[in-house]
C-alpha cells in the first residue's frame, strides 16, 4: 500500500525520537508523521492506484486537516495525494523542505476564512450570509 498525504506539519525539536522512525499523531486518529529535519508529512496507509476521489473523501481529509489544523500550522496536501513508499515521501520532503519552511512560517499565527458555494438557488441569499 500506498501512503495518502494529508499535509505537512512542523515540529519542535525533539518532538520525536533521533531515529527518524514513523510515529502516530495524537492529533488524528489513523494517521503517522514522516519527520525530514523538523517538518513531517501527516499520512495514513492507502492504495497506490488512480482512481477517482471517492464520496465521502473529501470530507474525511478535511475532517484530517482541520484537526491538525487545531494543534499545529498545516500545509494541506490536494485530497487524493498518495505516494508509493515512504522513502519516495521523504525524497519529496527533501526535495522541497525549504519551500515547506518558508511556507509554514507564512501560514502559523494566521486564521482562515471559509467561504461555501453552492448550486442550489435561493430565492433570500442574504439570509445565509455569516459574520
Amino acid at each position: 500500500p500506498g501512503l495518502r498525504l494529508y499535509g505537512v506539519i512542523g515540529l519542535a525539536s525533539g518532538a520525536l525520537p533521533a531515529s527518524g522512525a514513523e510515529e502516530e499523531d495524537d492529533t488524528v486518529a489513523g494517521t503517522t508523521r514522516v519527520p525530514f529535519r523538523d517538518v513531517a508529512a501527516v499520512v495514513a496507509p492507502a492504495p497506490y492506484a488512480a482512481e477517482p476521489l471517492a464520496v465521502g473523501a473529501l470530507d474525511a481529509h478535511r475532517a484530517v486537516v482541520d484537526a491538525l489544523f487545531a494543534a499545529h500550522p498545516v500545509i494541506p496536501a490536494p485530497p487524493g495525494t498518495v505516494f508509493r513508499t515512504r522513502e519516495a515521501l521523504v525524497e519529496w520532503l527533501e526535495l522541497h523542505y525549504f519551500t515547506l519552511v518558508e511556507a509554514l512560517n507564512f501560514v502559523e499565527g494566521r486564521v482562515v476564512a471559509r467561504v461555501t458555494a453552492s448550486a442550489h438557488e435561493e430565492a433570500d441569499l442574504d439570509a445565509r450570509v455569516e459574520v
